[in-house]
């Protein structure tokens, strides 16, 4: 995460995929990641974890892929989330010209259209 804080590897992957849609000016989420191109993605990602860790000959399943997929979009929810807590304490404290508040806002829009979806497949 942002700041150097240790985090879930599922976060930072689903936070990632968010800043897809831009980090500043108007934000599109139409441009999010495909399920196909994050699962491409994710493989890409968990064979380089194995072959940092010497494991060059691993071989990564679908079932890793797959779990990594829906944590990191999970956690994407997530990331909408705190980004829209931090965007409104900022609209109130910095001194940098950006709305802050409206960025909060489509954070927090996306945030609620993600947990939607997320409780619907429950």
């Amino acid at each position: 995460m942002e700041y150097s804080d240790v985090n879930y590897a599922a976060f930072d992957v689903g936070a990632f995929f968010c800043e897809f849609a831009g980090v500043h000016g108007t934000l599109d989420y139409s441009r999010y990641p495909s399920e196909i191109f994050q699962k491409k993605w994710i493989r890409s990602y968990l064979h380089e974890c194995a072959r940092i860790k010497g494991l060059s000959q691993a071989t990564v399943s679908d079932a890793e892929v797959d779990g990594l997929y829906k944590d990191a979009n999970n956690f994407a929810m997530v990331a909408h989330f705190i980004w829209s807590l931090w965007s409104l304490i900022q609209s109130k404290n910095s001194k940098i010209n950006f709305d802050y508040l409206d960025y909060g806002c489509a954070r927090y829009t996306e945030f609620k259209r993600r947990k939607s979806i997320i409780i619907s497949q429950l």
